[in-house]
C-alpha cells in the first residue's frame, strides 16, 4: 500500500480529504513537524517509507536538496488554485493511474494538465 506525507505547505484539508478516500497520508502538521526544515521532513517520509508530496520547489533540485538514489518517491506540486479541494482531487485522479513501484525513486511534479517524472 502506498503511504504519503504531506509537507506543510499543503493545506491539512486536502490530506483530510485523501485519507477519507483511503489513502494512506499524514501531515507534517501530525507528526510535529510544521516548521521543520524540508531536509529532515524527506528524511522522515524516507524513514518511513513514504511518498513526499509538497509544492516545494527546492525538494529534489540539485543544488537545494538533491534526491538519494534510492527514495520511496516525491510528489511536487504545480496546481493552481493551491485549494485544497483542487488539490485534492489532482492528486486522487493521479493516485488513481499509478502505484508504488512507478514511484520508487522518481520526482513527479505534477501539473493541472500534465505530470513529469525524472
Amino acid at each position: 500500500m502506498m503511504k504519503f506525507l504531506a509537507d506543510q505547505n499543503v493545506r491539512f484539508r486536502a490530506v483530510l480529504a485523501l485519507r477519507k478516500s483511503g489513502y494512506d497520508i499524514i501531515h507534517t502538521s501530525e507528526i510535529g513537524l510544521a516548521t521543520t526544515e524540508d531536509e529532515f521532513v524527506f528524511n522522515t517520509a524516507l524513514a518511513d517509507g513514504r511518498t513526499l508530496i509538497a509544492f516545494d520547489e527546492g525538494i529534489g533540485d540539485y543544488q537545494e536538496l538533491p534526491l538519494p538514489d534510492h527514495h520511496p518517491g516525491v510528489i511536487r506540486l504545480k496546481l493552481h488554485p493551491q485549494r485544497w479541494q483542487w488539490v485534492s482531487t489532482r492528486l486522487a485522479q493521479f493516485l488513481q493511474t499509478t502505484n508504488e513501484e512507478e514511484l520508487q525513486d522518481k520526482l513527479v511534479i505534477l501539473y493541472n494538465d500534465r505530470v513529469r517524472i525524472r
